[in-house]
């Protein structure tokens, strides 16, 4: 099961905001109770991507069964509800995944650096070769990272 919470919407929306199902459960972060956000909101037919919107009923073909599922209007995202599995989103539609946060501050890899930019991974990288790319904050074993400031800095002045 991915978290939602780490999932967002590309549309400028209520619903975009990553730490939107911490909020609504009113805990802060607890997987358990993020979780039970989650299916809660699809039992009640809205999308955790998009909170304020609704799911359609539609079915999917998942290894030839019909399964039916509700599909997020905005974002393309079929979420299911399984009383013995919890909950599933079974086609992430076009749901991008969020820079994670520490202490506040978004952290961005080459990946969702490339993401941020609109361009592949690879060619973030051969930029990054090319000195394209603004200079990471720290490198460590898996590569660069850099702060949320950075990466937003860069993308406003390019």
């Amino acid at each position: 099961m991915s978290a939602p919470a780490w999932l967002r919407c590309p549309e400028p929306h209520a619903g975009q905001d990553p730490d939107a199902i911490r909020r609504l459960s009113g805990h802060g972060f607890d997987p358990a109770v993020a979780s039970e956000v989650v299916a809660a909101l699809i039992s009640e037919g809205r999308c955790p991507a998009c909170p304020a919107l609704g799911l359609e009923p539609s079915v999917l073909s998942l290894y030839g069964r019909e399964v039916p599922v509700g599909r997020c209007q905005c974002c393309r995202a079929a979420w299911r509800v399984d009383a013995g599995e919890g909950w599933e989103a079974l086609e992430l539609g076009r749901l991008v995944a969020a820079p994670p946060e520490m202490g506040g501050q978004r952290l961005y890899g080459l990946t969702e650096l490339a993401g941020a930019a609109g361009i592949s991974p690879n060619l973030a990288k051969q930029w990054q070769h090319r000195g394209k790319l603004p200079p990471p904050d720290a490198m460590l074993a898996m590569g660069p990272v850099w702060l949320g400031e950075t990466v937003e800095r860069w993308l406003r002045e390019r």
